[in-house]
């Protein structure tokens, strides 16, 4: 239930905070006083999608804070506070502020959410119908989710049994994929692993292969700069006749040798330089010879890379990951081919699967056709009501899917494809609803869903706004007493124009508009029994004989007190 609405800085709002009450809240208001904004404002805290333009000229920001008591005996609501790691009291506050930029701070209980996060709450919490709401109805996807709504219990253990099962298929499927899927295309990967593990071994490759040719392409490329380097070096070592120079030396010193023997080991370095340098230009020399340039083994080093590079893009990064994929291929081309008894093995776990699928979703079906005759009558009693006497509704259901094609069939929800069809007037046949339907027909098409479905679901708030549009007189009053039933089991705030429907409010509030310092101001009021006696007065609209207007306006409240007792007393 919502218990407070606070918002501060939305559209003609400044600041103002309304506090609900369970049963029936109606808001009344003359056109353009803001009713609009109080609803604009709650699909706001909601998690609704939102712009700047919601924000009130000359502010930063736009804030609206929720406060809802919850009731804690449903487990989907405290399911999602487990998830979120988010204390679960008896009361809630759901925060949503926007800033000018257009970013959003969200939280539950203080603690920072995702606007996600908070529509996996809110929609637990208030259902709004408003005035184009109904059109939710021309789609025939959300005509099982309906249905749903007033099936028995069975059918969520049906679903439960159904998304085990689907699991089961899922992972035997994948199973199969696995093993190669049909026969031919079994066939066609078996090939296609063969050619792979083709294609590596004939290129015999090494890991040390790719250094080697990377190394030898920079040689070639530089072959001319590299013999010009070796050739001068040589030039510059034969030119100094440095070895000569150094046997020179030695001579000279060996005579010292017949004097002193101190110098000795100095003549040792300098033979010893002399055989190394001997063995240097010999090097040298043979290296020199050895430089070439050949754009035909260029080429060649280059195809060689670009292969190896291809090998690489399709079957692994490096030479070792190609070889590990070489052997994971072969492996796998052995399993593929020796498969068949395990292949048999899977389709025979995915028949039985596929039968329990079908099983599942007849009981589905079974149980969605039994609410389809419920909802076919009571929809009939509730248009009724409503003014469309010669009423038609049925629950048409596809009834195309067997044992053969449920696997293509079936899906979370079941194997069930059905559309509401309907007919207004007597001896016309029934149609789609969105071939035929009017937007006053579709209203009240839709309310009388909702008095179907409402005693169904938990404690729950709904909002209507202004789905009394194009309504009035005596469906006008048919249509009171309706949210007055509403009412008795959840909790109703509603945007209305009708006296008819005001009268019935456990709490009425009154929206006015007022301009002070230059600015328009929107302004919510709880109005006192005398308040509410002259706003009736204003909505019924009789202005000749005010006395008499007040008198049946308070007349209206104490008929309309005396129905709610009855309710209260039948419920």
């Amino acid at each position: 239930m919502l218990v407070s609405l606070k918002i501060k800085n939305i559209a003609l709002i400044d600041e103002v905070k309304i506090e609900f009450s369970g049963g029936f809240n109606v808001l009344t208001g003359e056109t353009g006083a803001g009713k609009s904004i109080i609803i604009d404002a709650l699909n706001f805290v909601l998690g609704a999608k939102a712009d700047k333009t919601l924000i009130k000229s000359n502010c930063d920001f736009a804030f609206v804070e929720g406060v809802f008591e919850i009731d804690k005996s449903n487990l989907e609501i405290i399911s999602i506070f487990d998830n979120f790691s988010i204390e679960c009291d008896d009361y809630v506050s759901i925060q949503r502020k926007m800033n000018i930029s257009g970013k959003n701070e969200c939280r539950i209980n203080g603690e920072l959410v995702t606007l996600t996060m908070l529509k996996k709450l809110t929609i637990l919490l208030v259902d709004i119908f408003g005035q184009h709401d109904h059109q939710t109805l021309l789609n025939t996807k959300n005509h099982l989710i309906l249905l749903d709504t007033v099936c028995s219990k069975n059918l969520n253990v049906f679903k439960e049994d159904l998304k085990f099962k689907l699991h089961e298929l899922k992972q035997v499927n994948n199973k199969i994929a696995e093993l190669g899927g049909t026969d031919e295309s079994r066939k066609h990967e078996i090939e296609l692993l063969q050619y792979e593990i083709n294609q590596i071994e004939e290129a015999n490759l090494s890991e040390k292969e790719e250094n080697e040719l990377t190394q030898n392409k920079i040689i070639l490329n530089n072959s001319e700069k590299i013999f010009n380097c070796i050739h001068s070096c040589n030039q510059a070592l034969r030119e100094n006749d440095i070895i000569n120079t150094i046997k020179f030396a030695v001579s000279y010193l060996q005579e010292i040798k017949k004097f002193d023997n101190k110098l000795s080991n100095s003549v040792e370095k300098l033979l010893d330089i002399r055989y190394q340098l001997e063995d240097i230009l010999i090097e040298l020399k043979s290296f020199e010879q050895g430089v070439y340039y050949s754009e035909e083994d260029i080429n060649k080093i280059e195809d060689r890379l670009q292969y190896i590079k291809d090998l690489k893009r399709k079957f692994g990064k490096t030479i070792a990951e190609i070889f590990t994929y070489l052997e994971k291929a072969k492996e796998k081309k052995l399993k593929l081919e020796n498969c068949e008894e395990e292949l048999a093995k899977l389709h025979g776990e995915k028949s039985l699967i596929l039968k329990n699928l079908y099983d599942i979703s007849s009981g589905i079906t079974y149980e969605r056709k039994n609410a389809a005759k419920e909802i076919e009558k009571n929809m009939l009693l509730e248009l009724k009501e409503l003014g469309i006497k010669n009423a038609s509704f049925k629950v048409q259901f596809a009834d195309d899917y067997s044992i053969k094609n449920i696997e293509s069939k079936v899906g979370r929800d079941g194997a069930d494809e059905l559309e509401f069809l309907f007919s207004a007037n007597l001896g016309q046949p029934l149609k789609p609803l969105n071939k035929i339907i009017s937007g006053g027909e579709m209203s009240r098409l839709m309310l009388a869903f909702k008095c179907i479905i409402q005693s169904a679901d938990n404690y729950k708030t709904y909002i209507f706004d202004e789905i009394d549009t194009g309504i009035g007189g005596v469906i006008g009053m048919v249509l009171a007493k309706k949210l007055a039933g509403i009412s008795r089991f959840n909790q109703v705030i509603c945007v209305t124009h009708l006296s008819q429907i005001a009268v019935f409010a456990d709490n009425q509030f009154k929206i006015t508009k007022s301009e002070s310092n230059g600015a328009t101001h929107t302004n919510v009021k709880l109005l006192s029994e005398k308040e509410r006696v002259d706003e009736l007065t204003r909505m019924i609209g009789t202005m000749e004989n005010a006395e008499f207007a007040e008198k049946h306006a308070g007349e209206l409240i104490k008929e309309s007190n005396i129905y709610k007792l009855n309710l209260s007393k039948h419920a």
